[in-house]
């Protein structure tokens, strides 16, 4: 591999997910190639530096340009780029089947496409319809990308029987989480409470995320609802993460007076493996399509148990009653119901918080990770 292009579908300043990726994807080129000089990294826009951490990044290899363009002229200084610093390998996040660009990437040199996918490619299909998506793709699209990246095998199941997509051309690489970052670490058990001043006779309930109405948040404003008006619970505290100014409002307007003291909405955090040691629970109550969150190993690998939606690649986050459980998504009670058990259950929470953190450990660290992406890449 001469250079590799990474290429991102967002603004360099986008937050959580985003950022421990542009990291992992920076790291697995630094495997790949001669020198530091030989990697790019382009964004929609560059608005201030990128937050993680590109030890050794030259900011001159850094670049605008939009995946999605049509427009010809964009596409040549591309091209032009491509061919000026010899870029063979381009890896980018979420792209799909066809782009105007991916002409003029043959065209100045790529050999090897490889798109790597967060979400699902598509929706299921099958017979007439399956058949006709597979030929789409085998005739229509000679500079497709090479290979498809999934994080779960639900997403990856949308590429071979929805898009129509080789099963050849897909692979599966789960996400990974630094596990020495994210630990138990009986140091920090009270760290939460005093950043939050939550009382420290309650259990914390932890989210973090975005807050688009297919993550659920309205789920949880409703089951803390009913654990603290009808269950009469006053024993846990729901700590939400992720939201941006004003974005909380409406969930706010949706709690009981009783409740409204046991939810702390507290935006972005950069001490997230901090305040996780704290906590006693993960929730993840999306509503809509979700994917092998980020989240959702940085929980487990400090240590919590999980409960979330029986949805796509989300359900794949745990091993049904060994590291947490699944709840009909949008079923707020059911899903109280299961926060019960672990409030009233402590020995049932300390077997799964080490049960969680050992299944990271063995199959979802970042290192695991890296070798897998790497190993795809370099083919």
């Amino acid at each position: 591999m001469k250079s590799i292009l990474i290429m991102f579908h967002c603004d360099s300043n986008v937050r959580y997910a985003i950022d421990t990726l542009l990291q992992t994807f920076y790291k697995m080129a630094k495997e790949l190639v001669i020198e530091n000089e030989c990697i790019h990294i382009s964004f929609v826009s560059i608005k201030g530096s990128p937050r993680a951490v590109l030890d050794g990044m030259n900011s001159k290899n850094l670049f605008e340009f939009e995946p999605a363009t049509k427009d010809k002229a964009e596409c040549e200084v591309l091209q032009k780029y491509v061919q000026k610093n010899n870029i063979d390998t381009v890896f980018g996040f979420d792209m799909p089947i066809n782009r105007k660009c991916y002409k003029y990437l043959r065209n100045g040199g790529v050999k090897k496409i490889v798109s790597y996918w967060g979400a699902p490619i598509s929706g299921l299909n099958s017979g007439f319809k399956l058949w006709m998506k597979k030929l789409e793709v085998a005739l229509l699209y000679p500079h497709s990308p090479d290979i498809y990246i999934f994080e779960s095998d639900a997403m990856a199941n949308t590429a071979s029987m929805g898009r129509g997509i080789s099963k050849r051309k897909i692979k599966v690489v789960p996400l990974g989480v630094d596990t020495d970052k994210y630990k138990p670490d009986s140091n920090l058990q009270r760290y939460t409470y005093e950043q939050f001043n939550i009382p420290e006779d309650r259990k914390i309930l932890y989210y973090s995320g975005h807050m688009e109405q297919r993550k659920g948040v309205s789920v949880l404003m409703n089951m803390a609802n009913h654990l603290s008006d009808a269950l009469l619970r006053d024993d846990y505290h729901l700590l939400i993460l992720g939201n941006r100014a004003g974005e909380a409002d409406g969930y706010v307007e949706m709690l009981k007076s009783k409740t409204l003291q046991h939810v702390t909405f507290a935006g972005y955090r950069d001490d997230v493996e901090k305040i996780l040691p704290s906590c006693y629970l993960g929730i993840i109550a999306s509503t809509g399509w979700d994917s092998f969150t980020v989240s959702s190993l940085e929980m487990a690998s400090a240590g919590l148990p999980l409960i979330v939606s029986d949805l796509q690649g989300l359900s794949e986050t745990i091993d049904e009653g060994v590291t947490g459980f699944k709840f009909t998504p949008g079923e707020h009670m059911k899903l109280a119901k299961e926060v019960v058990r672990f409030l009233d259950d402590v020995d049932l929470q300390l077997k799964m918080s080490v049960a969680s953190r050992q299944r990271i450990i063995n199959k979802y660290s970042t290192n695991i990770q890296l070798d897998l992406l790497q190993k795809i890449v370099a083919v």
